[in-house]
């Protein structure tokens, strides 16, 4: 009987290595850029933005995202597109006119992230230029992980 659990437990840890996942690949990657714009649904000069941004994406498909984030005094309208943490991802950024974004958070030069639509694609295209050394896996949180 002993014998037979031994065995069992020997063939569930051969079998589970048979079917084992590689989370990770080893070999270094670029990175991605991620552009986060900041503007209103009434700013008269966000469509100059928009027109930069989507050329971003499609001159770099699967490297480069953009997420429009409405906040600040032009936003206020109807339809309200804000979201609670708009002013203070603004803040954070340092934004002082639009169209602005930062771009993967990135501190280009100065004290705050913040650029302005002209230094976009430049700043997107230093990013991706870059290489991740170490990839890494986060696990998915659990609820035993949770405070």
């Amino acid at each position: 009987m002993k014998q037979f659990l031994l065995f069992v437990v020997l063939l569930s840890f051969v079998y589970s290595g048979l079917f084992a996942q590689t989370l990770v690949g080893t070999e270094p990657m670029q990175k991605n850029a991620l552009l986060e714009e900041f503007t209103g649904i009434n700013c008269v000069n966000c469509p100059e933005g928009h027109r930069e941004a989507k050329a971003i994406l499609d001159n770099n498909p699967g490297r480069a995202f953009v997420i429009a984030i409405h906040q600040g005094f032009y936003a206020a309208a109807t339809p309200d597109y804000r979201t609670p943490f708009g002013d203070a991802l603004a803040n954070q950024a340092g934004v002082s006119g639009y169209p602005s974004a930062t771009v993967s958070r990135h501190l280009f030069a100065g004290s705050n992230t913040i650029l302005s639509a002209g230094n976009w694609t430049g700043a997107c295209n230093q990013i991706m230029f870059n290489f991740i050394i170490q990839p890494m896996h986060l696990p998915q949180a659990t609820s035993s992980m949770l405070p």
